[in-house]
């Protein structure tokens, strides 16, 4: 009678979890934009030759392809919105949530299983990658399908006939190659959880494991000239950082929702569970290879990104994270069944809360922001009239926009597509001042110098609407004119000015007032071969009123003859013990035309909240020992 009761109450568990992970993964589908890398891979898609996705569309992406393939025949069936190409993923995610419960079952406890599976239908990282076409929750779910069936090979042997080992034989060999074809971390993955096997052989099931192992491998070998290509690329390294040497309590934090609540909540289980559970089986063998397989991936990309090439970030270890679960919640297994439940109740609170109210998971902008982006050019064309605004976007590809202003009806085109700093500021200056319609449009949807918004307030100063979507996209509409009603921005807490009317002031040499130049008044300050450093604004932050300044902007102007170069505003801050801690640049030259006064732009945005004793530096740094004049500068404070 107990253990009927216990096995309903187990199901009933299970079932909850389950429900949870798919209302949490279908709910909201198409509530956000395709993100960059979405959208990515469905422009290498559109081919209508197998032969051109292969060398047009992974070959030289640096992913496999087994995603991208899927992807190619799955939009030819039932099209590009955001549920039909998100669909399979979601259906992935709640799949691996089932997968984790039956592997920390088998390893473990039913407990383990359960809290595991728990945790990986409520927290942020599966979620998020469960909702998005990319290549890593499809990759959890293949890793945690080998890992089920290698375990069942490798230790379950004696107990199946030998259909069925080979059977499981078949389901460890393709579910392998499922790695290899999805991810190069599933498919180190595969690799690691394959290498390990070999230490458990024995007479039952040696043949069909060898020979499994080999059918996956042979299963990936048309992929292997695609793979030395990648290699050669140098993939996400040409912009990804080196891991710093935290990197690891880093990523155990963003597992966990970056919550304290759950991680005391976890906490608790595990204390609890070692408390009443400690002896129960010691170590043991299955312990070592969750911690191990959690562990040698990120050892292993740490390693690579600090000698060879930056690889390592949160999202390639999708795969190997349910280890750290089952290792966590591996001694969950013993315990009463009020006890039990109680935890269980517990965590499933504490996630839910972590996610939905602390994270705000289904109010944040998680990529960068294209519907919305078009569907405000799209109602600013109908407001405004096409005709009278331009337009600038800084997008990693065109297609990328067009998906969606296409989707809308919109035809809208833009005088510029990508801005990348150095001379596209100057590309954009010239566009925004050559422009003769009454409004500008400015958006971009990847990280962007903000100097150029500052380039096209220049000529379009009044701002009559914009969006920001937390750092990761933003769109304006600019107007020559003064709105109906203002813009609300935010105020400085101190304008500095320096028209360099007076000799000395900033220490500026009176030599070098020249009369000759000047954008206004009767003064301009000259560079030439005599001088390497400006005038420079020198203050304690102490003096600056107001809470902690965190951003700087400049802003001067400048006239240079031809061959300017390498002439850079200087930004520099000093702690209190005279130790430099922020050195940061922009290159006036960027913003010039030869012998015509131009605006230079430079913000800065403060790496910490600066102490009072901090020192800040604000100069023109002459390296080159070039001729030309600024005047005019100007220094803005916000906090």
């Amino acid at each position: 009678m107990k253990k009927a009761f216990l096995h309903n109450r187990n199901l009933a568990l299970i079932i909850l979890v389950l429900l949870t992970a798919a209302v949490l993964r279908l709910m909201y589908l198409s509530g956000f934009s395709f993100s960059n890398d979405e959208l990515s891979a469905l422009y290498r898609v559109q081919f209508d030759r197998f032969s051109d996705l292969v060398s047009k569309g992974f070959y030289v992406d640096g992913h496999p392809g087994g995603v991208q393939v899927f992807l190619y025949y799955w939009v030819k069936w039932f099209g590009m919105s955001e549920v039909a190409v998100r669909l399979p993923f979601a259906l992935a995610g709640i799949l691996s949530v089932f997968m984790t419960y039956r592997v920390g079952k088998r390893w473990f406890s039913e407990n383990t299983g359960i809290f595991a599976a728990l945790l990986v239908a409520v927290l942020e990282f599966p979620l998020l990658y469960s909702q998005v076409a990319r290549p890593y929750v499809t990759g959890m779910l293949f890793t945690l399908m080998t890992t089920w069936f290698w375990t069942r090979l490798v230790f379950d042997a004696e107990m199946m006939d030998r259909r069925s080992l080979w059977l499981h034989g078949a389901g460890y060999a393709l579910s392998s190659a499922l790695c290899l074809y999805d991810h190069y971390f599933s498919a180190l993955m595969a690799g690691i959880i394959g290498l390990t096997g070999l230490f458990y052989l024995n007479k039952r099931n040696r043949v069909p494991y060898l020979v499994s192992g080999a059918a996956s491998i042979l299963m990936f070998l048309p992929h292997l000239p695609i793979t030395l290509n990648h290699l050669r690329i140098g993939g996400v390294g040409l912009w990804l950082g080196k891991p710093s040497w935290d990197f690891i309590f880093g990523h155990i934090y963003y597992i966990f929702n970056e919550s304290f609540l759950l991680l005391i909540a976890v906490a608790a289980i595990i204390g609890w569970s070692l408390w009443k559970n400690w002896h129960s089986g010691g170590f043991g063998r299955f312990r070592l290879f969750a911690l191990l397989w959690f562990l040698l991936p990120m050892i292993i990309g740490f390693i690579y990104s600090r000698t060879v090439n930056p690889v390592l970030q949160h999202s390639v270890l999708i795969f190997s994270f349910p280890f750290l679960l089952f290792f966590l919640f591996s001694w969950a297994s013993p315990l009463s069944d009020r006890t039990s439940l109680t935890l269980f109740l517990l965590l499933f609170a504490a996630g839910l809360i972590s996610l939905v109210v602390e994270k705000k998971y289904y109010q944040s902008q998680h990529f960068g922001e294209f519907r919305d982006v078009a569907r405000h050019m799209t109602e600013w064309d109908k407001t405004y009239g096409e005709s009278n605004i331009g337009r600038a976007i800084n997008v990693n590809n065109p297609w990328y926009i067009d998906f969606y202003l296409n989707r809308m009806g919109s035809s809208a085109s833009f005088m510029q597509y990508e801005n990348k700093g150095g001379m596209d500021l100057l590309d954009l200056k010239h566009v925004a001042e050559q422009c003769r319609t009454r409004y500008f449009v400015y958006a971009w949807t990847k990280p962007t110098l903000p100097e150029t918004e500052d380039i096209v307030r220049t000529y379009y100063p009044y701002i009559v609407e914009k969006y920001e979507y937390d750092g990761l996209s933003a769109i304006g509409l600019y107007s020559k004119d003064p709105p109906a009603r203002l813009f609300p921005e935010p105020e400085p807490v101190l304008i500095v000015r320096n028209d360099f009317e007076t000799a000395g002031r900033w220490q500026a040499d009176p030599r070098q007032m020249d009369t000759n130049f000047c954008h206004s008044g009767s003064y301009g300050y000259r560079f030439d071969s005599t001088v390497e450093y400006g005038p420079a604004f020198d203050t304690l932050f102490g003096q600056i009123p107001g809470d902690p300044v965190s951003r700087i902007k400049v802003s001067l102007w400048c006239m240079a003859p031809p061959g300017l170069t390498k002439t850079p505003v200087v930004i520099s801050v000093d702690d209190d013990r005279g130790k430099n801690y922020v050195w940061t640049s922009r290159d006036i030259e960027y913003f010039l035309d030869e012998y015509t006064w131009g605006k230079v732009h430079f913000t800065c945005v403060l790496p910490r909240a600066p102490s009072p004793g901090d020192r800040l530096k604000i100069y023109i740094w002459n390296p080159k020992r070039c001729e030309f004049t600024a005047d005019d500068m100007e220094i803005r404070f916000y906090e």
